[in-house]
């Protein structure tokens, strides 16, 4: 007869149990070792940290004092140079926050970022506000843009284009007020989101900005297939208020170009066959805004 496991070993414990005179002693159980803490990651570091300083006239400020907030070089001071720009060189934690002040214009706090993966140089873009009052042209204006003299290849009739405008605050800024402003278009036959460009203003300097990206600011679909392309710069000192007119030279491009189908406009008029394209870069254009 098989005898199973069990019951083969009943006596044994039989036996343990009555043989002995005190009960065996249970073992206490082991408290769980409580787990060990583990550190937070090290925030990625940067081998470079860049930057720009501006006005809010686009402009650049040399001669900014920079100085590092935070991070293993926090304190380390620096100047931009006449192009605005400064460099630490070491490791960085990204971000690193920083401040940068001049005499004549309000300090400022700006963030290093990077832009290019861990490895990356890490960049900061300040904006100082000049502590002058910023001249107030907000309104609505008659806009006028002639093309340079020179750009015979542009049809006669579109070498001077007059359109009414508006320039009013630039929503969400974070510069002074009446220092960013937008002027909107609001005739002609634009093409959505290139009907407008950015205004800057310091003191009583005011600088034009006529881009959209890295794209015309103003295209203009002057007939069916056809478009005036605009874009440019340029900048003027207006005196102090009331502003009732600004003339000024634009630094920049007019393109001319027409298609053999109605596909719609792309960067440089490309979107197609073209029938007529014409390109006039000068810094002789010129921009003019008169009071309504």
């Amino acid at each position: 007869m098989r005898i199973s496991r069990a019951l083969a070993l009943l006596p044994v414990a039989l036996t343990l149990g009555c043989g002995s005179n005190h009960s065996p002693t249970p073992s206490a159980p082991s408290s769980p070792s409580a787990p060990s803490p583990v550190p937070p990651p090290s925030p990625p570091s940067h081998p470079n940290l860049d930057g720009y300083v501006y006005d809010t006239a686009f402009r650049p400020v040399g001669g900014a004092t920079v100085n590092l907030l935070d991070g293993a070089q926090a304190g380390a001071s620096t100047k931009s140079n006449d192009f605005g720009r400064f460099t630490f060189t070491g490791t960085f934690e990204d971000p690193t926050t920083l401040r940068v002040s001049k005499e004549g214009y309000a300090a400022a706090t700006g963030t290093a970022r990077s832009n290019n993966g861990p490895s990356g140089t890490i960049w900061a873009f300040v904006v100082l506000d000049e502590l002058a009052r910023p001249v107030d042209i907000t309104g609505n204006y008659t806009l006028t843009i002639l093309a340079d003299t020179t750009c015979a290849d542009i049809p006669s009739d579109v070498h001077a284009r007059t359109y009414a405008a508006s320039i009013g605050l630039t929503p969400d800024s974070r510069s002074q007020a009446g220092t960013s402003l937008t002027l909107t278009i609001v005739d002609g036959s634009f093409l959505p989101d290139h009907n407008s460009f950015a205004i800057g203003v310091a003191g009583d300097d005011v600088a034009f900005s006529i881009y959209n990206g890295e794209d015309f600011g103003l295209v203009e679909k002057i007939a069916p297939a056809t478009f005036l392309a605009i874009e440019g710069s340029a900048t003027l000192s207006v005196g102090s208020a009331p502003v009732t007119s600004m003339t000024s030279m634009l630094s920049g491009v007019i393109d001319y170009c027409a298609l053999q189908s109605d596909t719609g406009w792309t960067y440089q008029c490309n979107s197609g066959p073209r029938t007529a394209y014409q390109h006039c870069e000068s810094n002789r254009h010129q921009l003019m805004l008169t009071r309504r």
